[in-house]
């Protein structure tokens, strides 16, 4: 990563708006919309269009936006073997039924693709397989990066504790072994980002929405909760 010189660089979380036609594709709920033809194109240009717009806003370390996920968290699902979809994993918009849920339920009753996930459930050995889409999101980085400066360039992966935390244990002896699974799975990821030139930003919300996405927690019972996971 590089040090500020002359000024403080700039960057942000990962995530970016995506433009209205790349939210339709999303609402179909086929993992491979983006596979296809002109959808591809589109996701390609989408990609570029976002890149310099970071730039012309004058962020100095910038990211493809995530445009090619449904969402940070979801994504994973088809990136992972040894998954199955859990039939009995409750509501698929966890926000529902979070803090913020029952305090707002006008406002987290309102659908949108990225936060409808359908939960997993962990059945055998972890295996990445999500080569293809991963290729096809750092291709299209590289592809945006031509004719533009930036600083730096990264692109954010889920981290194993946000996964464990959605996608449950049916198969591993322990959550530790389970979560160490995870994290040598996720390695293929985290290191073709790598590989590709990029920062890789693991990204791990976990700590800030723990106490929001689990209602029935007392704040003592997160404090021992995420000292335990960070322990691991």
């Amino acid at each position: 990563m590089k040090h500020s010189v002359d000024h403080i660089l700039t960057t942000h979380a990962g995530s970016l708006p995506r433009p209205a036609e790349l939210l339709e594709l999303l609402k179909s709920g086929d993992s491979t919309a983006f596979e296809q033809g002109t959808n591809a194109e589109r996701l390609r240009s989408a990609v570029s269009e976002i890149v310099r717009r970071q730039v012309a806003l004058g962020i100095d370390v910038i990211d493809d936006g995530e445009y090619g996920k449904p969402s940070f968290v979801s994504y994973i699902n088809e990136r992972l073997g040894g998954y199955e979809v859990h039939t009995r994993a409750g509501p698929r918009n966890q926000w529902l039924s979070s803090r913020e849920g029952r305090a707002f339920p006008e406002f987290y009753a309102q659908t949108h693709p990225a936060s409808t996930h359908t939960h997993m459930i962990c059945t055998g050995p972890i295996t990445y397989k999500g080569h293809a889409p991963l290729k096809r999101d750092i291709e299209n980085l590289k592809a945006a990066l031509k004719g533009v400066e930036v600083e730096d360039v990264f692109m954010p992966a889920i981290s194993p504790s946000n996964i464990e935390d959605w996608q449950k244990n049916a198969y591993y002896k322990s959550q530790e072994e389970y979560v160490f699974a995870i994290a040598e799975a996720m390695r293929e990821e985290y290191q073709a980002i790598v590989d590709a030139g990029f920062l890789v930003q693991i990204d791990d919300p976990r700590l800030v929405t723990y106490y929001i996405i689990h209602p029935e927690a007392s704040i003592q019972d997160c404090r021992n909760g995420l000292s335990c996971a960070s322990r691991r």
